[in-house]
């Protein structure tokens, strides 16, 4: 079963123009390993929200947001876990939160054909991070899920030089962490490995071969304290701290 966190896996988004979903005519199969599933609640990256099950997109720069349109999750062996209703929360730093809106999504018919449904509008927010909430789903009492969302984008409007793709950096979110860490990697090569460390310089996690630019470490049987993660990218290791906070 897939973990919760995932940052942009899962969008489809497009400049003003119009284009398929997960398959053609934007159609979506019922296959749980094309979506995302949660079977654990945790804490969320917004505080003002209790332990849940979440997933937050980041979509690398801040842009204006217009309309939505969402898959529910439509796999034959669990459509009751898709989302019922849900709450999306906008940020631009990871940090600070808004609250956008609370909405129902239908239960997806597990089908071939099934085309999704409009999703709320962002009215033209800016944004680069996208929180959604499962407030309750269709009576699967342990997990939640969502196949796919898109989002109608403007032009990135940043002009923070620390978004430029010129610029190589990684970010953790949340940090501090209970749970999971998310590390977001801004680079134009991929990284060749990316590790965990604790603060003796231990080696506690590593991921090789990664085909994303978005890694995640298990961080719930660690030790409080602080850590370190550094991905290695051609000939220059970036660093960032890591707080780890108790259950």
């Amino acid at each position: 079963m897939k973990n919760k966190y995932f940052f942009a896996l899962l969008i489809t988004a497009f400049l003003g123009t119009s284009l398929y979903g997960q398959c053609l005519d934007d159609l979506h199969t019922p296959f749980a390993k094309d979506s995302w599933v949660s079977c654990e609640i945790s804490a969320n990256p917004n505080s003002a929200r209790p332990a849940s099950h979440w997933i937050m997109y980041d979509l690398g720069y801040e842009y204006v947001l217009d309309s939505t349109h969402i898959w529910n999750l439509n796999t034959w062996s669990r459509k009751e876990a898709g989302i019922q209703e849900a709450v999306i929360d906008y940020s631009l730093n990871g940090q600070e939160w808004f609250t956008l809106d609370t909405f129902v999504i239908d239960e997806a018919p597990a089908s071939y054909k099934y085309q999704g449904v409009p999703g709320p509008s962002f009215d033209n927010t800016q944004a680069r991070y996208v929180l959604i909430t499962a407030l309750s789903n269709w009576g699967d009492p342990e997990c939640t899920g969502l196949s796919e969302i898109r989002f109608t984008l403007g032009t990135p409007v940043s002009t923070n030089p620390e978004l430029e793709i010129s610029e190589t950096y990684l970010k953790v979110l949340p940090n501090p962490v209970q749970d999971v860490a998310n590390i977001s990697i801004v680079s134009e090569q991929m990284p060749e490995r990316v590790s965990l460390f604790d603060l003796s310089g231990r080696l506690v996690a590593e991921q090789n071969a990664i085909l994303s630019r978005n890694v995640r470490f298990n961080m719930r049987g660690l030790s409080a304290g602080i850590y370190f993660v550094k991905a290695w990218i051609g000939e220059s290791v970036l660093t960032e701290k890591v707080v780890k906070v108790g259950q």
